[in-house]
């Protein structure tokens, strides 16, 4: 479930009648944006029934830019690098104890755990949106 308190404008998140879909707002409401068309939530349509976006391999690698750089048995490595903006992201997954650590130029961040939340932190550090691909 996410948190009302965390949502911005363009994150994206899951619901029961769509996969994954970017919310946003007009003046009649709430919105969900898919590649089908735009959905008014309704209020059967609970905020807070909105399923978040897990952030793993496949999630990783819908995300502009990010490329896997490493893959072994215990270790797999995505990351994006832009030289021009000085920006090294990298997300590390330790394949024995399924969990992975997020990396912003040599600053961790062990509590990111979908992708509306590393949208928010993205965005807050650089001030620019992360693009994804929603194709399946």
């Amino acid at each position: 479930m996410i948190k009302a308190n965390e949502l911005r404008i363009g994150n994206l998140f899951q619901g029961e009648k769509f996969s994954i879909a970017r919310y946003g707002i007009q003046s009649d409401g709430i919105t969900a944006i898919t590649g089908y068309g735009i959905y008014l939530l309704s209020e059967n349509d609970n905020i807070l029934d909105l399923k978040p976006v897990e952030l793993n391999e496949k999630t990783m690698l819908k995300i502009k830019g990010f490329e896997q750089v490493y893959n072994s048995k215990y270790t797999k490595i995505i990351e994006m690098y832009n030289p021009d903006k000085k920006q090294l992201i990298r997300w590390t997954l330790k394949k024995e104890k399924k969990e992975y650590t997020i990396e912003i130029n040599g600053h961790y961040y062990p509590h990111i755990q979908f992708l509306h939340q590393f949208q928010n932190l993205f965005f807050s550090l650089f001030r620019e949106e992360l693009v994804f691909s929603t194709e399946p």
